[in-house]
């Protein structure tokens, strides 16, 4: 096998463990435990429901605004799987713990929670 084919090699099968490794963080962000401050309950990241807040921005000039825009993570809501409850993420006694799991990884809300709305 040449060099080059020999270091395309090892790149593929790096490739594939970050792919596995990219995975399985994944799956521990989904499975890290939240609590509702209403009904008390724990509940996993990924059957929560998240309410993504956002605004318009209304045209100006020719070219300037005319666009939604979402809201930090901490300004949004996330909703209880078990007792319906929302709850603002920035009063949240976990709103570190939740922000740090959404915000401080390259996955979309949409693969960390059971369900995205947008509201505005």
């Amino acid at each position: 096998m040449s060099t080059l084919r020999t270091i395309e090699h090892e790149i593929d099968i790096l490739k594939e463990q970050r792919d596995r490794a990219k995975a399985r963080q994944l799956q521990a962000i989904r499975g890290s435990f939240i609590s509702c401050t209403r009904c008390q309950r724990r509940s996993r990241l990924s059957i929560w429901t998240f309410v993504q807040k956002m605004w318009y921005t209304s045209p100006e000039g020719c070219t300037g605004g005319d666009h939604w825009n979402r809201s930090e993570t901490k300004l949004c809501y996330i909703i209880c799987p078990k007792c319906q409850a929302e709850e603002y993420i920035y009063t949240h006694p976990q709103r570190k713990k939740i922000i740090r799991l959404v915000d401080d990884h390259n996955f979309s809300k949409d693969q960390l929670f059971k369900k995205v709305i947008e509201r505005a």
